[in-house]
């Protein structure tokens, strides 16, 4: 799964502002090393999508840069393009509003270590931002041996700042394979390790040409493994049209038929959401349902989630013998919502409903387990006075 963003400013080149992190976890047959997983970044590249056997953007499956902001969309070029196909969902934002993307490396701490971005050349006073992050080096060939990626939003509502983020993280080089997961109503960012710390960011401020985030460090290891310090790429958007957005964390209930979320506040033209199988908000789970998460985004005449999943304590023979079950799983739906279990079975689907005056409505198929979906909401314009 890759996520990037592209802004209307340009850099040197004359392309526009991009970053993208992405990861991979792969079913391997040959060795005990099942979820040869990793997580990477692509500076100036808004799609990377790992190879099977590629730990970087060298050696990537298919890259591309934005090259053009079109009046009706965005121009792409291919740098590298194998056989495998994908699916890609854009999100085309138009409007007078400005954009900017940057990137921080996030340092946290056990008393909460205060980090700004600043974009003196391109940022601005955001009206939201949309976040992404892993637990490694943001740089052109950055990558983390294991694959872990946050999602997170943040929206300005008044003096408050609404924020959520959800993460999940497969364990490289184990056996049994290792899942986890969580979800945080308040933060905008989650960093997970293979001990059992881990690390939240709060953004507290938003300025004038970026933010203010303070990382907490949740040290949980018996020896210590040192503070975790995510690279945390960012979209910037000011609307300047008046339009509002916010964010909210819904739980996901089992039992299917119609059930509307109204803790948005606003009708919303269209919902960017992460969803998952956690249960609790807030806790850490290793369990069965950690290793399955979906990012899908839905207006009112267009839906499309995109799920993948890891399977948790499968352990394999040893070489030549393949296992008999697939750790590594993914899916494409034109849903609102799919989100797959460990198994491959979808455990929560839903097709939107219609948008309310502070929400929306769904209409599960699938809910099957418990979950949750963090979601931003960009109100209907004209906006609400």
């Amino acid at each position: 799964m890759s996520i990037g963003f592209c802004s209307n400013d340009v850099d040197g080149s004359g392309r526009p502002d991009q970053q993208c992190v992405t990861e991979r976890a792969r079913q391997e047959q040959l060795t005990i090393d099942d979820a040869i997983t990793n997580g990477t970044t692509g500076i100036s590249n808004v799609i990377v999508m790992l190879s099977p056997s590629g730990t970087d953007i060298s050696g990537a499956s298919a890259v591309a840069k934005a090259t053009t902001v079109l009046s009706n969309g965005i121009r792409l070029e291919w740098t590298n393009v194998d056989s495998i196909q994908y699916k890609i969902t854009c999100i085309l934002i138009g409007g007078e509003g400005d954009s900017f993307t940057d990137f921080l490396q996030m340092f946290t701490s056990t008393t909460g270590f205060t980090n700004t971005l600043v974009d003196g050349a391109d940022g601005f006073l955001a009206d939201m931002y949309f976040i992404v992050s892993f637990e490694g080096n943001f740089t052109p060939t950055g990558s983390n041996a294991d694959s872990e990626m946050s999602f997170g939003f943040a929206a300005r509502s008044g003096s408050t700042i609404q924020q959520a983020s959800l993460t999940h993280f497969f364990q490289d080089n184990a056996d049994p394979t290792v899942s986890k997961g969580m979800v945080k109503a308040d933060r905008a960012v989650i960093t997970l390790r293979s001990n059992e710390d881990y690390g939240f960011g709060e953004i507290t401020q938003f300025n004038s040409d970026g933010f203010t985030i303070v990382g907490h460090y949740i040290d949980n290891a018996p020896t210590g493994g040192g503070s975790p310090s995510p690279a945390v790429a960012v979209l910037g958007i000011d609307f300047k049209d008046g339009l509002h957005c916010k964010v909210a964390t819904h739980a996901l209930t089992t039992g299917t038929g119609s059930k509307t979320y109204n803790s948005l506040g606003i009708r919303p033209q269209v919902v960017v959401a992460f969803s998952d199988l956690i249960a609790t908000e807030g806790t850490l789970y290793t369990d069965a349902t950690a290793g399955s998460v979906c990012a899908s985004v839905f207006t009112e005449n267009k839906e499309y989630a995109h799920s993948i999943s890891h399977k948790q304590g499968l352990s394999l023979p040893n070489p030549p013998n393949p296992p008999s079950s697939t750790s590594a799983l993914s899916r494409t739906d034109a849903k609102a919502i799919a989100i797959l279990d460990e198994n491959g079975s979808i455990s929560q689907m839903a097709t939107l409903t219609a948008m309310t005056t502070s929400g929306f409505t769904l209409n599960f198929s699938n809910a099957s387990d418990a979950g949750h979906m963090i979601v931003l909401g960009i109100e209907s314009y004209p906006p609400t006075p």
